[in-house]
């Protein structure tokens, strides 16, 4: 999955797409449908001022059908897997709450044992795409 780290808040993401919707003279649940189909895709692509990028689908509510999600490496956002982000939502959870004070291997597989039911990792590294996670997360 793809998650953004860029400026913008969910709220201010999703007004600046759909006032450039609404540049796109784009009103109705057809008129998306239509335009997503344009180039033969069910998709279609907006950036935004900040070098982000969005994918746009069709949703599954009738009344909010705009589906969005931030586009494959796109600016401001990194690239990770669901497992990856869960261990570092447990790490940081723990390390908020003082229950541990460093990332270390035997940390993190004590978590991916007992919450996640994942075998252990050999080691643990900072250069890793879990520590690399985590530094994000730390400084945002």
């Amino acid at each position: 999955m793809d998650l953004y780290f860029g400026d913008y808040c969910p709220e201010k993401i999703s007004e600046k797409i759909l006032d450039d919707l609404h540049r796109k003279k784009i009103f109705s649940v057809k008129q998306y449908q239509d335009w997503l189909a344009e180039d033969g895709k069910q998709y279609q692509l907006v950036e935004l001022k900040d070098k982000s990028i969005w994918t746009l689908r069709l949703g599954d509510d009738a009344e909010r059908y705009v589906h969005i999600h931030p586009g494959r490496y796109s600016p401001n956002t990194v690239r990770v897997k669901a497992r990856t982000l869960k261990i570092a939502i447990f790490l940081l959870c723990f390390e908020q709450i003082g229950e541990i004070k460093s990332f270390e291997t035997e940390t993190v597989n004590n978590i991916r044992k007992k919450y996640l039911e994942e075998p252990p990792l050999k080691s643990f590294s900072k250069a890793s795409g879990l520590g690399r996670l985590i530094d994000l997360f730390h400084e945002n």
